[in-house]
């Protein structure tokens, strides 16, 4: 059976890593040049952290800009292998990773081991990037077969190198005694495992190939011929490097043992020549000079005769040929001769440029510079002393330390430098702070300067900080008295802002920052002018200068004194508020005028005051204050706004723009404590709305129900929702009462509609006497005996005064629908029996409608001397007298058709705003008297001071001691109470 040959999209059968087989699409073989992007991440950061472990394995200085510059070079390369490796198959794949892994390892440890530091930091970066990604590339085996292959090369081929496999019994020869200049190579010889890791660099086969070929070389066959062939063996564990005599292995005189026996290894004695030891003490004085020469030479910025590389070698020759000592010696003096070199330019600068301070800190900070750059390439030399013997000697410093220290000692710590220095630093900053230009690198360099020399905290961090607040006190004193304060405000804070970024911007240690702001600037320019400060609040908030206040609000919250913003907070809103609502003129405008200010206030606690709830807090106690200063006043207008709001005036306002406005109306009603007289007043503007059909919205009124329930409780709202109850069981009556016989039969076209009310839910209205038409008569007792066979042992009082009708005027001049009360109605209609130009007399019209002589005026008003006229008066004038005259307008003109004249029942009189307040101020006598009883009869026995407290806890609208008196007087009268006979000041429950 054939095969079936694989389709296009079936290339090859792999193998996972189950060893299952599946077939791989060309998509899967083709890797996407954005995933082999997306793959260099991880070897990017390998890369970076491989040749950053490598510069401080060998105290390497670097900077992140050399690092990152090394690896984005690396990138590309690394990005073409992984894109051409991936498009492989998996086998082939895995084959050549395995072939990377063990190329790179082998030369990776071919490298360290045979060639100095800076080749290794070289290759050792990419090389071993390619080494881990390859060894994680690879599966399991072939990842343990590659490190496998790369144990066995370190342990079999390099080792006569690393010195893995000698036997523990044979001894390794030292230095010592060897001439020095081919002694680098043997040490390889002796090199072991953990020499491949330490701080000390390895040296190189191509620094041997330099040593000069005319010395002669002591090979090994030399070597073993000048061994003793007699001797003691000396013990193993008593030879070290660092021991008088080396060991080494070897045959006396190159003889065999027997081939049958066993053979014998002695150790004897190592013969050195005079001439090698005469050699050797040569080379050690040759090298001294010249790194006397050197260091001469770096001092005074000279060139090298000999390159770094050759230094470095006969640095590390005489100290493992026991002259580290001597080297140091030498290192020391030639660092005090620099260090006075330097001294003497600093003096003859400063002199030369006529001593001032900056001048001072700007010889200082070059001197520092170069003394840093010379000192970095003296440690290089002197590398290999400062990682062994001066690691491994106590009281020594190191060389980066010990130039420090000498240049702390020679110019830092000198007397008639320093405080030139130390005025000169304070001097760049002053220039700096008066927004003069300096030299940001100088003051950098000075700043780092101090904190190597270890001069920040004993001379530089208490000094700048006096110098700041001195700087500071002044310029506050002055600018105060130059600027207003709302300017003064922002000045700060531009100053704050710029002197945290000074610091940060010049390194200054964290603890420097902090006080500098705190004490510098925040307690000398806010704390102490605080007072002063805080009172230009009032003229920022009438200003609505928001972001000022911002400013205001956070420099206060820096300094925790943000109860001062809210004392002056909540004083300023008690004196701006009283004025709005103390003032009887401004009644009508009261509700709005609150409004803006309390929408203003709000806008100013949440973008100034970032919401603080210390400020808001102290907003609603505020409000709550003096919107309380002036009783029943203020909501009373508040019920009127809610009113005004709700009317069918209002129709062209949005829903949500409705709601919104109700919602800050009940912001100002939360702060009332007199809810009884919000309540009566709203109850009475409800009625009229309902009853004369004036609601702009039924679903706003049922809202504003809902919440005022919300805030307030059922028992609140009790009243006002049986009002919508017989406003809606009035329909139903009205549509069973149009199905009577009475309607049917009716000629007439009037229409009559009657709102059936509880007078328990409803306000009191005043019985007014008025004679009715005839028609209007016989439809009312018609109702009432239909109402009366629907609902046994009621009664029907009809109360006129909030009745209203819908007339049609046919007029000369067009037939007009007019909208008026039932008193305007029965006016208007006694002028159908008078003829066109004939007139009625004030006391005419009274007589035909028996309404006082009040409400006549009222309504005769309304018709002859409003906005619309449809009777004229005689005489002219805006008053209505007994002695006037009126008639139909008959050039009555308006060019709307349905007009509303009816206006004038919305609209309250003197009386009905008294009776109101005077039913409050019964309610209330009444809710005393029972709270009254309701405690004595639960405590028996009360304290006049007892009683009162709890009274006050109890009520909910504001009432004075001397009307707690007068009830409790009232009811000890009633015998509900008594005082007691052993105290006057007590009372008694009577039962």
């Amino acid at each position: 059976m054939k095969r079936a040959k694989p389709t296009s999209s079936q290339i090859t059968e792999l193998s996972d890593d189950y060893g299952e087989t599946k077939p791989v699409t060309k998509e899967e073989l083709e890797m996407p040049v954005l995933d082999a992007l997306i793959y260099l991440i991880p070897l990017s950061f390998l890369h970076l952290m491989l040749d950053i472990l490598v510069h401080q394995q060998y105290l390497q200085e670097y900077t992140v800009r050399e690092v990152a510059w090394r690896t984005l070079r690396a990138i590309p390369v690394l990005g073409l292998i992984r894109y051409m490796v991936h498009r492989l198959p998996r086998r082939p794949r895995q084959f050549v990773f395995f072939l990377a892994s063990v190329a790179s390892g082998l030369y990776l440890i071919h490298s360290t081991n045979n060639h100095g530091y800076y080749h290794v930091m070289k290759k050792a970066p990419p090389v071993g990037t390619l080494w881990v990604w390859s060894v994680v590339e690879s599966d399991l085996s072939l990842a343990i077969a590659s490190l496998g292959i790369a144990g066995g090369y370190m342990y079999f081929l390099e080792g006569e190198a690393l010195n893995l496999y000698k036997s523990k019994d044979t001894p390794t020869p030292g230095p010592s005694s060897q001439d020095p200049a081919t002694s680098n190579k043997r040490r390889h010889s002796q090199a072991t495992l953990p020499d491949l890791f330490r701080n000390s660099p390895s040296p190189t086969k191509r620094l041997q190939k330099q040593q000069s070929t005319d010395e002669p070389r002591i090979t090994a066959s030399t070597m073993l011929n000048n061994f003793p062939t007699k001797g003691t063996p000396l013990p193993i564990n008593s030879t070290s490097p660092s021991s008088k005599f080396q060991a080494r292995v070897g045959a006396a005189n190159g003889s065999r043992p027997a081939a049958t026996g066993v053979r014998k290894l002695q150790i004897k004695n190592l013969k050195t020549t005079s001439d090698s030891a005469a050699k050797q003490t040569e080379y050690y004085v040759a090298m001294l000079d010249k790194l006397r020469t050197a260091l001469d030479c770096v001092a005074n910025e000279k060139k090298i005769g000999d390159s770094l590389e050759e230094l470095y070698r006969g640095c590390e020759n005489l100290v493992r040929g026991g002259k580290a000592k001597e080297v140091h010696d030498v290192l020391r003096n030639g660092l005090e001769i620099f260090a006075k070199q330097v001294q003497e330019r600093v003096g003859s600068r400063v002199i030369g440029a006529g001593g001032g301070p900056e001048a001072v800190v700007t010889a200082i900070e070059e001197s520092w510079s170069r003394w840093c750059e010379r000192l970095g390439m003296i440690r290089q030399i002197f590398f290999y002393l400062d990682r062994t013997y001066i690691l491994q000697t106590q009281g020594l410093l190191s060389i980066w330390d010990m130039g420090l220290d000498l240049f702390k000692r020679r110019i830092a710590d000198h007397e008639a430098l320093r405080a030139d220095m130390m005025n000169g630093i304070f001097s760049l900053f002053e220039r700096e702070r008066n927004g003069e230009a300096v030299n940001m690198t100088l003051l950098l360099s000075m700043i780092r300067m101090l904190t190597a020399l270890n001069l920040y905290s004993a001379v530089f961090h208490e000094a700048f900080i006096v110098h700041s607040r001195t700087y500071y006190m002044a310029e506050a004193q002055r600018k105060l008295g130059e600027i207003t304060v709302p300017q003064y405000i922002r000045h700060v804070a531009d100053r704050l802002h710029a002197e945290s970024d000074r610091c940060v911007r010049y390194g200054l240690e964290r603890r420097t920052r902090r006080r500098i702001i705190t004490e510098a600037m925040e307690k000398v320019m806010i704390d102490d002018n605080a007072d002063e400060i805080v009172d230009s609040l009032e003229d920022m908030v009438n200003d609505n200068d928001v972001p000022g206040l911002k400013l205001l609000y956070d420099l206060f919250f820096r300094i925790d004194q943000v109860s001062m913003i809210r004392a002056a907070w909540v004083d300023y809103i008690r004196k701006h508020g009283l004025t709005l609502v103390q003032d009887p003129a401004r009644d009508a405008e009261m509700v709005g005028a609150l409004l803006t200010f309390k929408t203003k206030l709000n806008e100013i606690v949440k973008t100034s005051f970032n919401d603080s709830t210390l400020l808001s807090q102290g907003l609603r106690e505020a409000f709550e204050s003096f919107i309380n200063k002036r009783p029943n006043k203020p909501a009373e207008m508040i019920a009127k706004h809610v009113d005004a709001l709700l009317r069918s005036g209002n129709r062209a306002m949005s829903e949500n723009d409705l709601e919104s406005e109700m919602e800050k109306a009940l912001v100002l009603f939360r702060f009332i404590s007199g809810k009884d007289v919000f309540e009566a007043f709203y109850k009475k503007d409800l009625a009229k709305r309902l009853l004369l059909n004036k609601s702009a919205s039924a679903d706003a009124e049922r809202s504003m129900l809902t919440k005022l329930k919300t805030e307030c409780g059922p028992a609140f709202t009790q009243k006002l929702e049986g009002m919508f109850k017989d406003i809606d069981v009035s329909k139903d009556f009205m549509l069973s009462y149009k199905e009577t016989k009475h309607v049917q039969d009716k000629s007439s076209s009037a229409e009559l509609y009657v709102n059936v009310l509880s007078q328990a839910f409803w306000p009191t209205y005043p019985d007014v006497n008025v004679i009715l038409p005839e028609h209007m008569a016989k439809d009312l007792e018609a109702f009432k005996q239909f109402y009366l066979s629907k609902q046994t042992g009621r009664k029907l009082h009809w109360r006129h005064a909030l009745g209203h009708c819908e007339l049609t005027a046919g007029l000369p001049k067009g037939r007009k629908q007019l909208s008026v009360s039932l008193f305007q109605a029965v006016v208007m209609l006694l002028f159908n029996d008078v003829e066109d130009g004939q007139s009625l007399s004030f006391k005419e019209i009274k007589t035909a409608t028996n309404l006082d002589d009040k409400e006549l005026q009222r309504t005769l008003q309304s018709l002859a001397c409003g906005k619309h006229r449809v009777l004229t008066k005689e005489p002219k004038g805006r008053d209505v007298n007994e002695t006037d005259t009126f008639s139909v307008n008959l050039g009555f003109n308006d060019k709307l058709i349905r007009i509303k004249i009816n206006q004038i029942q919305l609209k309250e009189t003197q009386e009905e705003n008294k009776a109101t307040h005077a039913g409050v101020a019964q309610d209330r006598v009444f809710q005393i008297d029972a709270a009254i009883v309701r405690i004595m009869k639960a405590r028996k026995k009360m304290s006049h001071r007892d009683l009162t407290g709890a009274l006050y806890e109890t009520l909910k609208f504001p009432i004075q001691p001397a009307d707690l008196k007068k009830r409790i007087e009232s009811l000890i009268e009633r015998d509900y109470m008594e005082r007691a006979e052993d105290d006057s000041n007590t009372y008694q429950y009577v039962a």
